[in-house]
């Protein structure tokens, strides 16, 4: 019988899924590189400085961080662009080992939507949870329709919720949203691979399908 990180390794292999991905404003990479993805309870606790977007969090979760599987919520992320518009943001991408190196939660939509804070929190927690993430549901637009890749969650506002600290050595790269952003960040964060990205600073593809 395959223990649960056996489970979410195989779901990881099937699915292709390489990279989870975190958007964070520019000026929080140099803590991030040094101290780990912190959740923000435990930044308070370290009374580490951070700048923090959403002041609610209706998830509940202070203790994880979030993340996305392959793209990120870029209903949140654009939110957040158009609030701080003044702001530098880039979305760091990380390894698939995460998910099951870590304990993690693995919500079919929004953390703190309804649909998601129904389900028991044990279940999902579950590798079945996983593959739920990229499952076809009555209300939303087909899989087939949206033409989404095996590594694509359903919903655009899937989410990980990812408990303790991220060390920096699960960090893949700094993706950038143009080539002049990718080289900045080159030059100040030169042991890590930046690159541009600007398809993750854009709406998901299928976006018309989810107005």
């Amino acid at each position: 019988m395959l223990s649960h990180a056996e489970l979410i390794q195989e779901i990881v292999r099937k699915r292709d899924i390489n990279y989870l991905v975190h958007f964070t404003r520019e000026s929080n990479v140099s803590s991030i590189l040094n101290h780990g993805l912190i959740p923000r309870l435990h930044l308070i606790e370290k009374n580490i400085p951070f700048a923090l977007n959403d002041e609610i969090r209706l998830d509940g979760s202070l203790d994880a961080s979030c993340m996305s599987i392959s793209f990120p919520n870029y209903k949140m992320f654009y939110r957040y662009r158009c609030l701080y518009p003044n702001v530098s943001w880039v979305v760091l991408a990380y390894k698939s080992s995460i998910l099951w190196n870590f304990d993690c939660a693995f919500c079919h939509e929004n953390a703190a939507s309804n649909n998601t804070r129904a389900i028991p929190f044990a279940e999902r927690h579950t590798a079945t949870a996983l593959e739920d993430m990229f499952a076809d549901r009555d209300r939303y637009p087909s899989r087939d329709t949206s033409k989404l890749t095996n590594n694509f969650p359903t919903h655009p506002q899937a989410e990980v919720l990812v408990y303790g600290i991220i060390p920096p050595d699960y960090i893949a790269g700094i993706l950038c949203p143009d080539s002049d952003s990718a080289n900045i960040s080159t030059q100040k964060y030169p042991k890590v691979k930046c690159v541009p990205w600007p398809f993750g600073f854009s709406p998901r593809f299928d976006w018309e399908l989810w107005q």
